[in-house]
């Protein structure tokens, strides 16, 4: 996956319409699978099968462009609304994924800028951008 050009969009669902309100190009996605233990006495080494798997994006220092935007995306977490999350590599759409708000934090310094941070969980798979 190419790196540079690539950017993340945090979706809300307005009315029938996915509405962009923030952006990040600095995250982390962590996705992984749940092992289930399968062995029996006789063995003597440990074996697993696949069980569930799981993924969440930490996104830092998220990009918000306006009132209307921060205000779509705390009403999403207040209401337990899912939120859509779109890849996009130099502008093109690539792939998008539903996720939940698992936390949100603002910070407001003084004579700074604020930023708001996001942990969303992913509620699905990847798929191709619609």
């Amino acid at each position: 996956m190419a790196t540079n050009g690539s950017t993340v969009l945090l979706m809300v669902k307005e009315g029938t319409n996915w509405i962009a309100v923030g952006e990040q190009t600095g995250l982390s996605i962590e996705e992984s699978v749940n092992l289930i233990e399968a062995g029996h006495k006789g063995m003597t080494t440990q074996q697993y099968v696949y069980g569930k798997k799981e993924g969440s994006i930490s996104l830092e220092g998220l990009y918000v462009k306006d009132d209307a935007g921060y205000l779509a995306l705390k009403n999403a977490f207040k209401n337990r609304t899912a939120i859509m999350v779109r890849r996009q590599e130099n502008g093109v759409n690539v792939e998008d994924v539903e996720c939940l708000i698992e936390s949100m934090s603002t910070e407001f310094p003084d004579d700074d800028v604020s930023t708001i941070s996001v942990e969303l969980k992913m509620n699905g798979e990847w798929t191709p951008a619609g």
